[in-house]
């Protein structure tokens, strides 16, 4: 499961991304990442509210976009041929990330493997759940998506939760 926060479509202020099963239980999930982005090549804010030009600013940002593309791809490569990448949805954060990492020259896994979470949302409502509960960070939003997976997957399953 993957998540960005950016501003525009251009500059990717963060990074989540949970390797998870969803056919195990959360305890046996593999790695959380979580890429705070402090700095990208050629990219740039363009007309956004001084409030998230400022929050971009004071955020604490210790990744520089390619080194993070790089890591995700070496963590999608430990996969294997098992892969699917989950994100909601694929057609925005996936393919800023994919842009983001072919200006980089590193090669992310094709877009074949991606899984959109608002198809399995569509076929089996996952419950209610309160407004703003997550705090607002791109992992938390990631390991919350991979949560709602894995229940609608064992539920379409037959599995107990």
């Amino acid at each position: 499961m993957i998540d960005i926060e950016t501003l525009d479509t251009a500059v990717i202020l963060e990074i989540g991304v949970v390797r998870f099963d969803p056919a195990k239980p959360e305890a046996s999930w593999a790695r959380y990442q979580y890429f705070p982005i402090l700095s990208q090549r050629g990219r740039t804010i363009g007309k956004q509210s001084s409030d998230a030009r400022d929050a971009q600013a004071s955020a604490k940002r210790t990744h520089v976009l390619a080194r993070a593309c790089a890591e995700i791809g070496r963590l999608w490569c430990d996969a294997g041929d098992d892969l699917e990448i989950w994100a909601k949805p694929p057609s925005f954060d996936l393919e800023i990330l994919w842009h983001a990492a072919e200006a980089e020259n590193i090669i992310l896994p094709s877009r074949r493997t991606w899984r959109d979470v608002r198809t399995l949302l569509a076929c089996v409502p996952p419950g209610p759940e309160p407004a703003n509960a997550l705090p607002h960070s791109a992992l938390q939003y990631a390991l919350h998506q991979a949560r709602t997976v894995s229940a609608i997957l064992r539920r379409l399953h037959g599995q107990a939760e």
